[in-house]
């Protein structure tokens, strides 16, 4: 029907409201949301820049965001699309305790450079790609 011009796409994802566009940009990210209902070729996204940090990917499902942040070890979810939006802190973080923790762990409740993220609506499924090739299940109860 039409193109929208997006410099450096790499992933999309939907939850049947908003379109959801990873960007990569030398060692940047953003995250770009279109309102679906709203599309059209000169459409404007919402930009959430502070979601994604160096590497990483982010995943919208059930109005939920998820971002993996590969070189910070971290998962970022947020349980409103609209918080992120504006800017607000993640309400939960995966693999470290807060955001200034930004070590790469192998064991229990810790990340190894998690990139993949898949959310089936009970659990949060998280690859990591980094030595221990793990794919983790989190439980949203």
């Amino acid at each position: 029907k039409f193109v929208l011009s997006i410099e450096g796409p790499s992933t999309m994802s939907s939850d049947g409201k908003n379109l959801l566009v990873n960007t990569m940009k030398g060692v940047g990210a953003n995250v770009l949301i279109y309102e679906i209902n709203a599309l059209q070729p000169s459409s404007k996204p919402k930009t959430i820049e502070a979601a994604m940090q160096n590497q990483g990917i982010a995943y919208l499902s059930k109005a939920h965001l998820f971002t993996a942040s590969t070189s910070n070890s971290q998962v970022r979810v947020w349980k409103d699309i609209e918080s992120a939006i504006r800017g607000n802190n993640p309400d939960v973080i995966l693999g470290e305790d807060d955001l200034q923790d930004e070590v790469a762990e192998i064991g229990k409740n810790k990340l190894f450079w998690p990139r993949v993220i898949a959310f089936d609506g009970s659990y949060l499924w998280v690859g990591d790609v980094k030595f221990s090739n793990r794919l983790l299940r989190f439980s949203v109860k």
